[in-house]
């Protein structure tokens, strides 16, 4: 009888302490691509080097101004496709 609550016990803290491990696993992965906000404009070298530097982030397809949103010679918009 004795034996049999040790083995409860231990499993019981086997799976508490195995589950607790993946949970914190799961976090640190989950904010490893996370930086710190920072509002010291020096501190970008030391978070570079921290961190990694950061690939720079590509312009949405609207952002790019061509002659496409130019005035049309005669008069019209050509941004709302009349």
């Amino acid at each position: 009888m004795t034996w049999l609550t040790i083995a409860k016990v231990a499993l019981v803290g086997f799976l508490v302490i195995g589950s607790g491990l993946l949970l914190f696993t799961f976090v640190r992965k989950a904010r490893r691509g996370v930086r710190p906000p920072t509002s010291d404009p020096n501190a970008s070298s030391y978070l570079n080097a921290v961190f990694g530097g950061a690939p720079p982030t590509p312009l949405p397809q609207w952002a790019h101004h061509d002659e496409a949103f130019d005035e049309d010679p005669e008069g019209g918009d050509s941004r709302h496709g009349a």
